[in-house]
Order: C-alpha cells, then structure tokens, then sequence
C-alpha cells in the first residue's frame, strides 16, 4: 500500500512537474517576445546581421528629420509566403534604425492593397508592384524615403538574393538622405566609362555605381577638368596628354588636390572597346603620366604584366582534344589577405581582379612614400607585353613561368611632400587668356603630403571582371563577384574625407570562394603538371620523327626499308603508350582534385552533424552513469 502511494505520488510530482514547465516554457517565450526582442546571435562570417559602427554612425549624425514608408502588400503573405520572413527582417532591422537614430528617423508601415490610395502613393515613389495573381493585382516590398527638402531615395523592391546587401542599401539611402549634396567626381581619360561602343553606348556598372554616390562631370580633356571644381579627380588610362594637361594635374595635385589614378600597360577591355570604334588601340599605353611619377619618385612599370600562379584565374583551353581548366598568369584574383587591412579602402575588401596589370615600385630616395595596397604572393613573375597580345596560349605562359621571388605591388597610396615635375614653372603658352587675377602662383612643390591612389591596372574597372548584371522588372540588378566596385568608390570616398560607407559596402559580397579547395588544386596540378609536360614533350618528339622518313616527292608516295617500317610500329606503340600514360595523369590530376573536395565538402557538411552527435551520445552516457550511480547508493542504503 504504502509503495503504491509513494509511486502515485511520484506520477502526482511528475506530472506538476511538466505542467510547471509548460507554464514556465510559456512565461518565457512572452517575456521574451518583450523584453529580448532585439537580442540575436550572429554566426555569419561577416557579421551581416549585427548593424555596423558605421551604420550607427550614420544614424547619430543625422541633422534633419527623415520619413520611411515602408510598403508591404498583404496579398504577398498569401500568395508569396517564402518572402514573409524577409520581410519580418526587413522590417525589425528599419525599427533597430529608428531606435538608434533618436527620434530622427520616421517610420511609417503600409500595405496597399489594389487600386487603393496607399497603392496610389507607392507608384508615385516609383516603388515596383509584381503580379501576384491572374487578375493582373500587383504586391509591393518596397521603401521610400524623404527629407525636409523633399529629396527622395526609394528601394524599388526589396529582391531577396540582395538579402546579405540589405544594412548597406537601406543605411546607404538613410544617408544620402541626411546628406543631399553629393559630392562631385571629374572623370577623365580615354576608358569608355559613359558610354561604350562595344556595348550599345551603355556606360560601364562601374560610372553607374559611382554615379550614385557622386555628381560626375565626364571630361574629354584632362586640361579642362583641373578647375579646382570638384573633390576628387578619377583619371584612368589618360594617353598623350601635352605639357600643359601635365602641368595642371601637376599643380592640381601638389596644390592638395586628391586623385584616383589608374594606369594599364595593356588595357584589354578598353582596346576592344576602341577597336569595336574604329580606333587603333595606342602601343605605348599607360606612360602619359611618368614625368609626374619620376618627379614623386614613382615607377610604374608599364612594359611588362604581371603573373601569379598562386592568385591567377582560370581559363578553359583546348590541349589534344581535351578542355582542361588552367590557370592564366596575367589574370589574377587577389584574396584578402593580399590587400591592406590597415587601409580603409581595402580592410573589409574579399577579392580584387585584376587583368594584364603593371606593377608599381618606389625609387631609391623617393621623396613619397609608396604605401601598398594590393600586392601579389611572392611567386609573381612578369610577362612581356608581347607574349600576352591576342591571348596567347595559357599552358605555355604556364609551362615557361619562372617565379620571381618577390611580391608585386599592383595598387599603393602614394603620400609625402613631393617636388613638381615642371621646375623652371609653368610651360609656355600655359596662362594664355586668363586673367592676372585668375593665374595661380607655380607651386614648386607640395604644400602638404599629397594623397594619391595608383593602380596598375583598368581593367578591373570592366564589367565582366568584378559583377554580372541583370534587367529585372526594368531594374538593373547588379551581383557581384569580386570587391573592384567596393574599392573604385571606397577610394574616391576616402580621398575626398569621408567613410561613412566604406565598412559596409563590402558586407553584401555576393560569392565567397572556396579558398582552401583552390589552393589543393593549384598543389594537385604543380604534382602532376612536371608529367604532362614531360608526356607531350615525348609525343612531339615522337611525331617529329615519324616526320622525318624519307618522301619520294616524284611518286607522291611514302619509301620505306624494313628497318623504317619496324621503326615506325615501334612509334605508333610509343604514340598509343604515351596516351595512355598522358590520360593516366590527367585522371589522376582529376581523381585527385575530387578526392579533396569530397573530403571538405564532408567535413564542412558533416562536421557539425557529427559534433552534435557525439555530444548527445556523451550527455546520454553521462546521464545513465548518473542513473547507475544513484540506484546503486540508493540500494546500498547511503544518499542518492
């Protein structure tokens, strides 16, 4: 009797037990809904769900009171129901801004329904509608913005793969907002930015981009844009500029003027360009600026490119029938850990691509100080312009690389007090029909350490190297695939004082490499390379001496003696053993390069599984030694 009671009453405390948990479980989840409603944990790599410094600078700082309305159509729970939870970020990450933000951010939430006024509104912002069932009903995911002055900024459609973009494009719109003068960019040189013949007259993404942050005054000629009107100057790939273009950059830039300069000793993208125009691409290209750079003690290296097996690109080429995906020395796709990350042009960059680029070097007593930026690993080599011109074959770049030993520099921040590159003064004819008043004085030399940005290469500004862009709903939506958009605005940013952006931008980086399967794949093909050189080195040599039998050019025919015949069985034998041999390496190069990407890809997949695993199995086990333990002290009388 008195057991049967004790079990009821364990059953009795059990089952309070469980319902006092459910209260608590119950308790906690509202007390939570409450009071940690903003508290998260962030895993990603990047921190993309933990608002930056920045972000929360820019929110401090605005000056004006700002309006969001945020539009959200009802009708697109229903019928879209996996853009829901995107949305539910959406909006708790614009009710974190107006928090922060301290009472200058408005925050105002609609949901239009069809042929509403809210829906009315929508349109006339601009905000996109998607077709959401066959009555032609349409649902909007959108933001618009203004400020007391009525300037508008507005996110057409919240697209869900920008998702890891949202804190850059909804504190960038906040920001131009709090700050409607933009400031303006002289564009100058002979790269097709605006407009490009060989692609409808399009300006490249890259003018686009910029364009968004600046006000961009497109030049023809060098010598117009230095009017002190405008806070940075962007020259790329200037070409035959005259001594007085020359002389105004100069006393530009010793004057305190900040500029972004990019010089190619063989611009890939920009010579198609040319061509597609009609126009013969220059030979000596990327020298129009060496009397400015000897004078600051600067060398850009312009007859030769750069190559790195470490950091090159791949290409696919044909070799014996076979495509086989190889890298390409002049290509190069340099990773973080190449690029400065005390710099805050380049800290939060992921990869630069650069294509056929020269390589910069300080001379001995150089009066400015070269600051790298973004460099090579020390296996660079350098390329003539020659060997490059018309894409010459990959795998014999790759078979005659010989590494240089040392790292190259391919972009650097140039500072210090620097002499002028005219030091007699200005050339002849240069203030011809200016007034007195509006000739400035000749500066001999700088009247404060200038602040340059020079890089070796243009063709990281094209856009098939760094973002592939697509026309949706008749927006252009932009991915991009490496950070040369991010460092092309970060550092006109940068130069004319300002960061608020810079943090941020590089947060939305679209496509993550595989950085440790792509250095076991450069390793597996350094193995296996040696052999397949060796290989076709052998069929070659073999063909060439099938060649050499003697030919009766009379007869049209083949003569042969029964030694030749023999002779040329024995190199058929060699022929198909070498094949063999040569597909035996190749296969292995493969198995090879899979069997490494088998193993990460379990290890990446499978590990957190297994460590799951082995936790609950020794919790498990934990608890049952426990178990074991307080029956058996319970049966030997003593405490449980």
């Amino acid at each position: 009797m008195m057991a049967a009671l004790a079990r009821l009453d364990r059953r009795s405390l059990a089952l309070a037990t469980i319902a006092l948990a459910l209260v608590l479980f119950v308790a906690l989840n509202i007390a939570a809904s409450g009071g940690l409603r903003r508290a998260k944990l962030d895993l990603t790599a990047g921190g993309l769900y933990t608002l930056s410094p920045s972000t929360r600078a820019v929110l401090q700082d605005i000056e004006e009171p700002i309006t969001l309305r945020f539009y959200f159509s009802k009708s697109l729970e229903e019928e879209a129901p996996t853009i829901l939870g995107y949305a539910g970020r959406v909006r708790e990450l614009l009710q974190q801004y107006t928090a922060l933000a301290e009472g200058k951010l408005k925050l105002e939430f609609y949901s239009p329904a069809p042929f509403s006024p809210e829906e009315d509104q929508a349109l006339s912002f601009g905000l996109r509608g998607v077709p959401i069932n066959e009555a032609g009903d349409v649902g909007f995911f959108g933001l618009a913005g203004t400020n007391t002055s009525d300037d508008q900024q507005t996110i057409a459609f919240f697209l869900p793969d920008r998702e890891s973009s949202l804190e850059y494009d909804l504190t960038k719109l906040v920001y131009n907002l709090a700050n409607p003068e933009k400031p303006s960019v002289a564009v100058a040189g002979i790269l097709p930015l605006a407009s490009d013949p060989a692609n409808n007259n399009l300006p490249w993404l890259i003018y686009r981009q910029i364009g968004q942050l600046f006000n961009l005054r497109h030049h023809d000629g060098v010598f117009a844009a230095i009017d002190q009107g405008f806070d940075v100057l962007l020259l790329a790939q200037p070409q035959e500029l005259s001594d007085k273009e020359l002389y105004a950059i100069d006393q530009y830039i010793l004057g305190g003027g900040h500029a972004l300069i990019l010089v190619d000793p063989a611009a890939e993208f920009a010579s198609r360009a040319q061509m597609m125009a009609g126009q013969e691409p220059p030979e000596n290209q990327g020298q129009a600026l060496n009397k400015l750079f000897a004078a600051w003690g600067i060398e850009m290296h312009t007859d030769r490119v750069v190559g790195d097996p470490t950091v090159a690109q791949r290409i696919e080429v044909n070799r014996g029938g076979r495509r086989l995906a190889v890298p390409y020395l002049p290509w190069l796709a340099l990773p973080h850990d190449n690029l400065d990350a005390d710099d805050a042009v380049t800290r939060d960059l992921e990869r630069l691509t650069f294509a056929s680029a020269g390589y910069i070097t300080a001379r001995e007593g150089a009066a400015a100080t070269l600051k790298p930026l973004a460099w090579t690993g020390p296996d660079a080599t350098t390329i003539p312009i020659a060997d490059i011109r018309n894409r010459t074959d990959a795998l014999a770049l790759l078979e005659s690389y010989k590494p240089g030993g040392t790292s190259l520099t391919l972009a650097a921040r140039v500072t210090g007090i620097v002499e002028s590159a005219f030091r007699e003064g200005a050339p002849a004819g240069q203030t011809e029909n200016l007034k007195p008043e509006d000739v400035a004085p000749h500066l001999a030399r700088a009247t404060e350490p200038i602040n340059v940005i020079l890089v070796a290469d243009t063709d990281l500004l094209f856009d098939a190297l760094w973002a592939r862009a697509e026309d949706l709903m008749g927006e252009m939506r932009v991915t991009p695939l490496a950070s040369n958009g991010d460092f092309v605005v970060n550092a006109l940013d940068n130069l004319r004082g300002s960061n608020a952006l810079i943090n941020l931008r590089s947060r939305g980086f679209a496509v993550r490499p595989f950085s440790r399967l792509e250095e076991l794949t450069r390793e597996a093909e350094q193995r296996y390379r040696a052999k397949e050189r060796e290989l076709h080195q052998k069929l070659e040599d073999i063909e060439r001496k099938m060649s050499d039998l003697s030919f009766d050019e009379a007869s049209g025919t083949l003569t042969l003696s029964a030694d030749q015949f023999a002779a040329i069985e024995t190199f058929r034998a060699e022929t198909l053993a070498t094949r063999r041999d040569l597909r035996d390496v190749q296969r292995a190069l493969r198995e090879d390069i899979e069997r490494e990407e088998t193993r990460l890809k379990a290890i990446n997949i499978g590990a957190m599984p297994l460590v799951i695993g082995v936790l609950a199995i020794g919790l498990a086990l934990a608890r049952r030694a426990r178990t074991r333990r307080g029956v058996a002290a319970k049966a030997a009388g003593g405490p449980t």
